[in-house]
């Protein structure tokens, strides 16, 4: 379902100096002087995920990949934390928008000075083990998450992004299924495209 995502980000000494310079940082991550090390950062990013950070589905296409900032970088939330690396990934669309998440918070206040040291109140992508924190129970047609160990992350997390919606509920229990087939015996190119087409209706 929803899984840990591995962090594999890494900046050269020179560009980590670059972006020093251009401190202190106020949330402004379309500065035309460092755009090729956000190019270089989501180049890394779309390597290493092919799912939400946050609600575990597939990404769609290129267009549903955006550069998710998990602390917000506006200036009345983290912007000290726009070019930290552990609080960059990607997310879909839906997740990332301002209705869903935008700029509410997501690290308990005050934020310490250190990022690892910050006290996270939605399951972080990297930091937090999602196993740790949901359970799913599959009732045929859905696949509904639930709060495991009564853990307040999980429960924010489910509410700041409805992942307990019947939407994501039938679509968690139409990839796995389309998954199961797939192990059981390959399918046609043809089929599965049908499957996906079916399983690819707007979430909003």
């Amino acid at each position: 379902m929803i899984q840990k995502i591995p962090f594999v980000l890494k900046l050269t000494i020179a560009e980590y100096k670059r972006l020093i310079a251009i401190r202190p940082w106020n949330g402004k991550w379309s500065d035309g002087n460092i755009q090729d090390i956000v190019t270089r950062i989501r180049g890394q990013l779309v390597s290493n995920q092919t799912c939400c950070a946050y609600c575990g589905l597939p990404f769609k296409g290129t267009r549903d990949k955006q550069i998710e900032h998990i602390a917000p970088k506006a200036d009345y939330r983290q912007p000290q934390f726009t070019f930290t690396l552990w609080n960059l990934v990607l997310s879909c669309v839906y997740c990332n928008n301002l209705i869903v998440k935008g700029t509410k918070p997501t690290i308990q206040l005050p934020a310490h000075r250190l990022y690892k040291k910050c006290k996270f109140i939605i399951v972080h992508p990297y930091i937090h083990d999602p196993a740790d924190f949901y359970d799913w129970i599959d009732v045929g047609d859905k696949i509904v998450i639930q709060v495991k160990n009564n853990k307040v992350e999980a429960r924010n997390s489910i509410e700041m992004f409805g992942l307990d919606s019947e939407e994501m509920s039938e679509l968690r229990a139409g990839i796995s299924l389309l998954q199961k087939q797939k192990d059981q015996k390959p399918i046609s190119g043809l089929d599965e495209a049908s499957v996906q087409k079916t399983l690819n209706y707007p979430k909003l």
